[in-house]
């Protein structure tokens, strides 16, 4: 692991996309999806980085970083 990680504790879930977008079972966890993840974001955003100082990697341009990963890959397709 790196330099730059995060310990976070485990949540149950479906993480297969093609479920979560056709399954009934997933219908009313479609219908609130967005605004699930603007709350939590929001509440990501509302932390204060305070008492992680020193402890955040701090990117140059951590949209060329990104790029330059994506380009490493060995298999073209988008993103």
């Amino acid at each position: 692991i790196g330099p730059s990680f995060l310990v976070t504790r485990r949540l149950e879930g479906e993480t297969i996309a093609r479920r979560i977008l056709r399954d009934d079972a997933f219908a009313a966890a479609r219908e609130r999806f967005v605004a699930d993840c603007a709350r939590e974001l929001a509440a990501i955003h509302a932390l204060d980085p305070a008492p992680l100082a020193g402890n955040l990697e701090r990117l140059d341009d951590p949209v060329a970083q990104q790029r330059t990963a994506y380009e490493g890959f060995d298999d073209p397709h988008p993103v």
